[in-house]
């Protein structure tokens, strides 16, 4: 593909690098140490429509070679990922466009491109879990839509180091760059229908399944983490344009259930203990149509669990107009401060 279209999906974002330099006001630089090489942004240009990543032999701190990248300040979740990219000649250079969260709070790595300079007509795939615990899992062709996926941004990278069963750099072959032409994100194109209308916070959008729409992980209020932990939740802060609304929240901190040892009652109560955190009050909304100016009765589900456990993904909902939506639990939601500042908290989980 050359024009950004792509059949079935709608085209969000772009950078095709056609600029004199690389827009700071979309992308943050990849800086420090990694494996054989720092990564610098002196080390990164555009020019000639191109991102180029130049690859030196240079003494840089405790390094011998330099290297560069950029992180996109944007995060994403499901959907298209595009790139088209040069790879550097010469052993000892590792290449990707991948996507992660820029912060030690992430939930899955999508490495879409890895490639090892030291074999030129290969490449890697691969998947990274890291919770509860790290995992890798290299593969050819996965759905991942039905795996938990925080936030992500994307990487433009490359950077000197092992990878590959490569023993060292090939000097002889430096200076040398990695250049990227164009990246892009496409959403999964859905009917004008799929658009719910603005709430207080924001559009959001979602998805329609065998005639069910669908929307998860509305924030009803802001994360409760730090200086907020304990205290009556606030509003949302507002989002411009439109929300992908896809995949569920975080769910409240709280002890894994021993159910899931039994298949038969995991599989009976639907359960997903999810991904824990505290931007966990959100919403999820089933419906059977909108937009048709027809009024329907709603049920909410508040989800069980004895304020201990339990969260608003407990469970999908099929062709009925439902609202679940998750909590604090335990001492997140529930503990009452004697002190000033925290008189207010009591009970601050049932909202």
């Amino acid at each position: 593909m050359t024009d950004g279209s792509l059949s079935g999906y709608k085209l969000v974002w772009r950078d095709e690098f056609d600029g004199a330099s690389v827009n700071t006001s979309e992308w943050h630089y990849r800086t420090g140490e990694r494996f054989w090489s720092t990564q610098r942004p002196e080390n990164v240009s555009v020019a000639a429509g191109k991102l180029r990543l130049a690859l030196k032999k240079e003494k840089f701190g405790a390094s011998e070679y330099t290297a560069g990248g950029i992180i996109s300040k944007r995060e994403f979740k499901f959907g298209f990922y595009e790139a088209r990219i040069k790879m550097p000649r010469g052993k000892g250079w590792h290449t990707s466009f991948w996507m992660m969260r820029n912060s030690n709070d992430r939930d899955q790595e999508l490495d879409v491109c890895e490639q090892d300079s030291i074999n030129p007509n290969d490449y890697t795939t691969n998947v990274h879990a890291y919770k509860p615990a790290h995992k890798a899992l290299v593969v050819d062709t996965r759905d991942v839509a039905n795996v938990p996926l925080g936030d992500a941004s994307i990487w433009l990278t490359s950077i000197a180091g092992p990878l590959g069963k490569t023993d060292k750099v090939d000097d002889s072959a430096l200076p040398a760059f990695a250049e990227f032409d164009y990246v892009r994100f496409f959403e999964k194109a859905e009917s004008d229908e799929a658009q719910m209308k603005r709430n207080a916070a924001g559009k959001v959008s979602g998805c329609v399944r065998n005639g069910t729409y669908t929307y998860k992980g509305i924030p009803y209020a802001a994360p409760v983490a730090g200086a907020a932990r304990f205290m009556p939740p606030a509003k949302p802060k507002p989002w411009a344009g439109v929300r992908s609304s896809l995949q569920y929240g975080q769910v409240s901190p709280q002890v894994a259930r021993t159910g899931w040892a039994n298949d038969e009652e995991a599989w009976l109560f639907s359960w997903d203990d999810g991904i824990p955190g505290e931007d966990c009050l959100r919403v999820n909304v089933w419906m059977p149509g909108i937009n048709d100016n027809k009024k329907r009765p709603v049920m909410v589900w508040l989800h069980g669990g004895g304020f201990q456990a339990g969260s608003g993904q407990d469970g999908d909902a099929c062709g009925q107009r439902v609202v679940s939506q998750s909590h604090c639990a335990k001492r997140f939601g529930l503990a009452h401060g004697a002190t000033r500042n925290f008189v207010e908290s009591r009970g601050s989980g049932v909202v």
